[in-house]
């Protein structure tokens, strides 16, 4: 009789008509099967035809009330636990359209553990986690699952070995669970023991409960777990992703991040990020930039290994993915170390590929890059040399088309930084950077460098001063610089009223002018109009005189330095100095005069000024030594040797005769008696004479073999070899808004780093998969029986005499039949038909 009863129920459940459906929920029948299932004793077709029964019913939602109401959950936990393979596909089908309306979510909870402990066909696993992937979209239900550490440990073994939906499904549910907090501490703990296992006695013969296992479990073993099956047991690429998704969700919690990056998970993103998938890169992408957000995880990411943090960022492509990228790069390299372990790994090739200087205005990761160019530049000596070799000046060249001023201030203090160190001056000059930052210098209006009411100069131009200055502290970068156009950018700045680039300027004009083949370029330039404005100022006199000194050297432009005044200015410069100009600088005016001197086309000018004689007058006021020589030379030189004019010294007796009784140079008294012959008093009546000390100079001149008398060096004088280095003590920086670096104390500081580099936030916002409309399995709904074969129940007589018979009914035939249809109301019949010729009468 119950497998006639379930027979008819499945019938009627399999007819395409939800009217029919109502009328059954109407009539109670999914209470009756499960008083039917109560009784006990059920045979496995029964079982079969009940879980048919409910899965025609439960697909329709409006239902599912009415279906909770009668103990549909009881009935399938019944049959979820002692159903075979059949029962178990039909009763997984009806759980996974309950899980939409999860009305009682620890029956379903309950049922479904059972059913994947039970089940070893694969697709009453697959519907299985189809169904936990349903009830993991709804939030109340997640809290339940999360807490159910049995359920989890199911999906994992649904991973190991299931089909590829079963596995894509699986790791859903999973990644959906994990949103909640709870889910990692429960994977973080101990995994569940597994359930009782029934063995035979050997002594009875009967099936008993076996003892506990006592073997300790390992805490955290389910992350383990996972970690092997995403790695080694998946193959697609769909599941690999929501595998990091899972993986990342674990990381979202403050509380249990620490505890997960130690279980390895880390590893495994970065191993599931190796895949060529999107989806994969951008999980791994994400984990990477929110753990650089926090100061104290960017450890754990140098301690992935910077080739593989590299490899992964090399691989970023779309736009969100390359802002984390840059985001993550611009975090770490606050750290000194991580920006030295990077650099030295390699991140500036990578982060040339990366950046798109075509797209400078817009591209949102091009501050973050010059924040971390900046920081990386802040290295010491190795770090920068690697940096240059990698095309960092590239980069930030480039980074100086930017209109962003802050962009631009971030390069300039990048590129000062490098030029610091010596091994990088030479690359930067063989990179022509020289002309780029020169060509910028002359587009800058003087006037902008001056202080303005904020004490704020333009912060650019100082920097690229800076860095050209840097460029001539070595010999062999200096013509770059001058060719380039060195010169007529200091000119232009030295007008300045901000004292660091105007010193900046005075620096650089010396160490251009330490190279013999820039000066004809300097003086073309217009250095001396700017070196003359310089000699009025008290700061850089001393500089300015060594400059001209220097320039000085070359009789070619020895025309243009006279033109230019340059003696009358020396000559103002002694007579407001005085006494208490240094030695040095008085020397090298009397340098200045003496290779002056040299120059045919110079020495008419020289004698045609009137105040040459005073010039030389005030250089003797300090009685040096050197001072007298190079006077005396000079003067040799304009009354002995011939000019161009033709014009003559007039009355240097006194001069003359003042240098030979100070000096106590062999050389210079000797210039100063032959230069005493040659000069001739204008007026032969009244400057006849000659002084007692210029007497003893005549008489000096005269040799005991009456041969001509010459001074042995009368030409150009260069400046002695310790002062023929560059100049490279300049300290302006102090004194504008740049600090030392506390990195590297050769490098500055850029307040701009600051406000730019820090606006990342990290977003550790879970990855939750909505539900999809799945479509039907094969086994969701039971085919129409055509025949149900069962065998009949025996007939027993009501009494024990007479002759008895027994009728057994070979087949069973079902119908069914509508009868009317009105209102909504179906009526129907049950038809029953017996063979009666195949009945057996015994």
């Amino acid at each position: 009789m119950k497998a006639i009863c379930s027979a008819a129920f499945a019938s009627f459940a399999s007819v395409p008509d939800e009217a029919v459906l109502a009328q059954m929920i109407e009539f109670k029948i999914p209470a009756s099967m499960l008083v039917l299932l109560k009784k006990g004793n059920e045979g496995e077709l029964v079982m079969q035809q009940c879980a048919a029964t409910f899965t025609s019913l439960t697909r329709c939602i409006p239902f599912h009330e009415r279906l909770y109401e009668q103990g549909c959950m009881e009935a399938l936990n019944k049959l979820a636990g002692e159903g075979s393979v059949d029962t178990q596909q039909r009763c997984a089908t009806a759980l996974k359209y309950l899980s939409q309306t999860p009305q009682d979510i620890n029956g379903l909870v309950e049922a479904l553990v059972t059913l994947q402990h039970r089940a070893t066909d694969q697709t009453v696993l697959k519907v299985c986690a189809e169904a936990i992937f349903t009830l993991s979209c709804d939030s109340n239900c997640r809290k339940v699952l999360c807490e159910n550490a049995v359920i989890q440990q199911e999906l994992l073994s649904s991973m190991r070995g299931g089909l590829m939906q079963t596995q894509l499904c699986s790791a859903r549910a999973l990644c959906n669970i994990s949103c909640e907090p709870e889910c990692a501490k429960v994977l973080l703990g101990p995994p569940p023991p597994p359930p009782p296992k029934m063995i035979m006695d050997e002594d009875s013969g009967q099936m008993i409960l076996a003892p506990p296992d006592l073997t300790e479990l390992r805490m955290g073993g389910m992350v383990d777990d996972f970690i092997v099956i995403a790695i080694l047991r998946t193959n697609n690429e769909d599941v690999k992703a929501v595998c990091a998704d899972f993986l990342f969700n674990l990381l979202h919690s403050e509380e249990h991040r620490d505890p997960m990056i130690a279980k390895g998970i880390l590893w495994a993103v970065l191993k599931l990020a190796q895949v060529e998938s999107q989806r994969t890169q951008r999980v791994g992408m994400s984990v990477l930039f929110n753990l650089s957000c926090n100061e104290a995880q960017r450890q754990t990411v140098i301690e992935l290994g910077a080739p593989n943090v590299l490899a992964l960022v090399q691989k970023q492509q779309t736009p969100e993915t390359r802002r984390w990228a840059a985001a993550m790069m611009c975090n770490m390299s606050w750290d000194a170390g991580h920006a030295k372990t990077l650099v030295m790994e390699g991140a500036l090739g990578v982060a040339r590929e990366m950046i798109d200087l075509a797209a400078l205005e817009t591209d949102p990761c091009i501050p973050m890059y010059a924040v971390m160019l900046y920081n990386m530049a802040q290295g010491d000596g190795p770090s920068l040399e690697r940096m240059i070799l990698d095309g960092a000046d590239a980069l930030l060249v480039g980074l100086l088309d930017s209109t962003d001023v802050g962009i631009l201030e971030l390069a300039c203090t990048a590129l000062y930084n490098i030029s610091c160190v010596r091994s990088c001056q030479l690359i930067l000059a063989d990179h022509q950077v020289a002309n780029r930052l020169i060509a910028m210098l002359k587009e800058i209006p003087a006037e902008k460098t001056a202080d303005n009411d904020a004490n704020q100069p333009d912060s650019i131009a100082l920097l690229l001063l800076g860095t050209i200055y840097n460029l001539t502290c070595h010999l062999q970068t200096e013509p770059a610089v001058a060719s380039a156009g060195g010169t007529e950018a200091c000119v232009k700045l030295s007008t300045s009223t901000f004292e660091p680039v105007v010193a900046l300027c005075s620096k650089t004009l010396v160490n251009l002018a330490l190279v013999a083949q820039n000066h004809a370029r300097m003086v073309a330039d217009g250095a001396m109009s700017a070196l003359v404005a310089l000699l009025y100022q008290d700061s850089f006199l001393t500089e300015s005189m060594t400059t001209i000194a220097l320039i000085s050297t070359s009789p070619e432009v020895a025309p243009a330095i006279v033109h230019g005044g340059v003696l009358k200015v020396l000559r103002g410069v002694l007579e407001r100095e005085g006494e208490a100009l240094n030695v040095q600088a008085r020397r090298d005016a009397a340098l200045i005069f003496r290779n002056l001197s040299c120059s045919l086309e110079s020495r008419g000018r020289i004698i045609s000024a009137d105040d040459v004689l005073t010039f030389c007058a005030k250089l003797l006021e300090g009685e040096d030594q050197p001072t007298l020589k190079l006077t005396a030379v000079g003067l040799y030189n304009l009354l002995v040797e011939s000019n161009l004019d033709g014009v003559v010294l007039a009355e240097p007796q006194d001069v003359l005769t003042k240098i030979y009784l100070a000096t106590t140079d062999e050389e210079a008294q000797k210039a100063c008696a032959l230069a005493l012959v040659a000069a001739k008093p204008v007026d032969q009546e009244v400057h006849s004479h000659y002084s007692d000390g210029a007497v003893v100079a005549l008489l000096s001149t005269m040799s005991t073999n009456g041969e001509t008398q010459q001074v042995a060096e009368h030409g150009i004088e260069h400046l002695v070899e310790e002062r023929m280095q560059p100049v490279v003590d300049f300290p302006g920086f102090e004194e504008s808004s740049f600090a030392r670096s506390s990195v590297n104390p050769d490098a500055i500081q850029s307040p701009q780093a600051e406000k730019r580099g820090h606006s990342e936030q990290a977003v550790w916002a879970c990855h939750e998969i909505k539900a999809t409309d799945f479509e039907d399995g094969d086994f969701e709904v039971l085919p129409k029986p055509l025949q149900y074969k069962e065998q009949p129940p025996h007939v027993r007589l009501p009494h024990a005499a007479g002759e008895t018979s027994k009728l057994i009914l070979k087949s069973v035939k079902t119908g069914l039949v509508v009868t009317s249809r009105r209102e909504g109301v179906v009526t129907f019949q049950l038809q029953l038909d017996v063979d009666e010729e195949a009945c057996l009468h015994i």
